[in-house]
């Protein structure tokens, strides 16, 4: 994660014009259309994030959601067929088809995220 942080563009983008503000602020050479900017204008700005905030976070916990539901429904067809493969297969096969099972479910995790690839894996 840290990693994917580090090379992310729009990050440093961020960063450097926090910081070109923040030395213009110390030199008080602030532009013209930022000293404007009265402390209402700036109260307003800050509801507006934080309603954006907040949708965000809940968007991002319904997502979070889903992909455990989804992977809780994965689950439970593993178990169904560990089920059904201790009693109808022969106990050589049952273990070997749970197993596949096991790392295809394994396998979608690692599917969900970025971290992973061919040769870490």
């Amino acid at each position: 994660l840290l990693k994917m942080l580090s090379t992310e563009p729009l990050l440093w983008l961020t960063m450097l014009i926090y910081i070109i503000i923040r030395i213009f602020a110390h030199l008080d050479t602030l532009p013209e259309v930022l000293n404007d900017i009265a402390g209402a204008d700036i109260a307003v700005i800050g509801v507006f994030l934080s309603f954006f905030l907040v949708l965000f976070v809940n968007d991002a916990n319904s997502t979070v959601e889903n992909i455990y539901s989804i992977s809780m429904e994965c689950k439970a067809r593993v178990l169904d067929v560990a089920a059904l493969a201790k009693t109808t297969l022969p106990r050589e096969h049952g273990l070997r088809l749970v197993r596949y099972m096991n790392a295809v479910h394994t396998a979608g995790y690692v599917g969900l995220s970025g971290v992973y690839n061919y040769e870490n894996f």
